[in-house]
Order: structure tokens, then sequence, then C-alpha cells
């Protein structure tokens, strides 16, 4: 009998950077039967005695009932996030689940907060990163690039419009502001999209991101792969002030060129600055006068430290089909 491969998939989710990471995991098995939803995991079936054998990669989950994956998964635990909203890490990361995790260890985890909440349970777990970062510039590496894309640059300040376009004046050059290009990865709540048009519509996202000449993002999934393609890309650590926040970032973070958060008046997400915003007094506080440190004409080389993570994902993966 063929061997039978799935990948995560979320019906429910409005984050483009979800099937981003299903592309990935795509292009890394080669052949997909089966989408298996990941709050539906626990339930999932497949046709008559099939095995999936699932790349089980991403952000675990709010709906903590749906834990452990069902019996007829056989997973492979890469680019793994659990994450603390809703107290999930506590009910999943176990001695509910504790044999679970034993019998598929080691676990690959996406950041470092997982896999040290995991071998404080006495699992053998690691820092994979993510499978994002295995994906290829399909249009090799002498694309010709042209696009300036800001990518949700301010994604932790979406409910202040005017405060976002205040920071905007002082992260993009006055010559730039024609040039560049606006993208979000959020879909809009009516879309009604099926799993394989999310998909179509997330490998153009990437297609652009391949082509960028330079991308500015607080999207993590846009980050990673404009890494893995080789786009020169800036992360903006902006908004993401809480250990809560920050917990799923460790290990990843360090892979980018970052600009913080010291340019932009009042950025932190305290209960004192949102009235403070809301009348627009950051316009009257002291600005960071230094330049953002951001090459527009000739952007910095992205660090290459993740190639050491992207190569053993790829191992892992390959060891997982042939096995």
């Amino acid at each position: 009998m063929d061997k039978k491969f799935g990948i995560i998939s979320y019906p429910d989710s409005r984050n483009k950077g979800d099937e981003v990471q299903s592309i990935a995991s795509t292009r890394q098995l080669g052949k997909v039967d089966y989408y298996v939803p990941r709050n539906g995991i626990h339930t999932f079936r497949t046709q008559g005695d099939d095995i999936v054998n699932l790349i089980c990669n991403g952000w675990f989950t709010t709906n903590i009932e749906a834990w452990p994956p069902n019996d007829c998964i056989n997973p492979l635990f890469i680019s793994f996030h659990v994450t603390n909203e809703g107290g999930a890490d506590k009910a999943l990361i176990s001695e509910k689940h504790k044999s679970y995790f034993k019998a598929h260890e080691p676990i690959g985890c996406r950041d470092h907060d997982t896999k040290d909440k995991l071998l404080a349970l006495g699992i053998k777990a690691y820092f994979s990163g993510c499978i994002t970062l295995t994906l290829n510039n399909p249009f090799g590496p002498e694309v010709e690039r042209k696009e300036i894309l800001i990518v949700d640059p301010f994604y932790m300040f979406n409910y202040d419009k005017k405060y976002i376009q205040y920071c905007l004046d002082i992260l993009i050059p006055e010559k730039y502001k024609s040039d560049v290009k606006f993208v979000s990865q959020w879909r809009d709540k009516s879309d009604q999209s099926t799993i394989e048009e999310k998909i179509k519509d997330s490998e153009a996202l990437l297609d652009r991101y391949a082509k960028a000449r330079l991308v500015i993002t607080s999207r993590i999934h846009c980050a990673l792969p404009c890494l893995a393609m080789e786009t020169p890309v800036y992360f903006m650590d902006i908004g993401y002030d809480s250990k809560k926040k920050r917990d799923r970032f460790k290990g990843i973070i360090d892979l980018f060129n970052r600009i913080d958060g010291s340019y932009f008046p009042m950025r932190k997400n305290k209960l004192i600055n949102y009235p403070f915003r809301k009348l627009g007094l950051y316009k009257f506080l002291s600005r960071n006068k230094s330049r953002i440190p951001i090459d527009w004409e000739n952007p910095k080389a992205n660090p290459q430290d993740y190639k050491v993570l992207r190569e053993n994902i790829k191992k892992t993966v390959s060891n997982f089909i042939n096995k």
C-alpha cells in the first residue's frame, strides 16, 4: 500500500501565513493526500484503513479539546508551537498527554519556549525553526527584483489608523512613499475561500515576496519565507511587548534583521498609551531623530544563520518520507 501523506490545514483561519506554512510542508512532501484541519485533528478520519503521515507543524491551539491527534495520524512533529493563549500550553504540554508526546519524540519546536516546556515534562525536544525556511525561490537566484513591499508593518497597532499613519511617516522616507506597495496577510471576514483557493492565493503572495527588492513586515510568516527565498527583509519588532506575546518568537526572531520600537513614540501596548494615542498626543513627544537603518536602494543582506535550520528540517522530513 502506498504511503499517505498529509499537512495541517486551516479552514477557520483568516491568516494567510497559515497557508504559507501549508505550502512549505507540501513542497517538502511532494504530494498531499489529506488536509488535516488543525482544530479537528482529534476527530479526523481517513478513508478506509489509511494511516496519514502528517507533518504536524504550526500554531496549536486555543481549542484545547482538539488534542491529541486521532489514532489514524502518524505525526512528524517539526516546527511545532503551542500557544500560551487560553492556557493551551498548560493543557497540551501536561502529564495527561505526556505519553503521546513520548511516543513521537523528539519533538521539533518552532520556538525555544515550546521546546523548554516539553523538556521540563521529560520529553525529548529541540529547536527546529519553522518549515517555511525550506521554501525555495521559484524564480532562481537571478530573479529581477522590483517591488518594495510593506506587509502589516504595525500589525499590533491595527486599532488606531491615525497612529499607524504617523508611524508610517517615520518609517518611509519621503522619496520612497510613492514606490512602496502595501500588503496584508489578513483575509476579510467575509472570505469564503476553500482550502485549495486559500493555498493558491498564498502561493501568489509568496511569488511577490520572491521577486521583491525589499520587504518590511511584522509578520513572521512573511519574514521567514523572505529569508528562505533570499529576499531582503526587515522584521518590525514593535508591539510585541508582553512575555505572553514574545514567547513564540524565541529563537526565530534572532534570524532577522530587525527594526526596534525606539523610533516610534507611545508604541508600547500599555493602558495609559491607548487614550494618549487616541488624542494624538504622540505628535508632541520627542522622536528618535536617528535615521531608521534601512538602505532602500541597496538593502542589507539577510543573516545566514537560518540555513543550518533549513537543511536540518529538509533532512528530517526526507527521513520521515522514506522511513
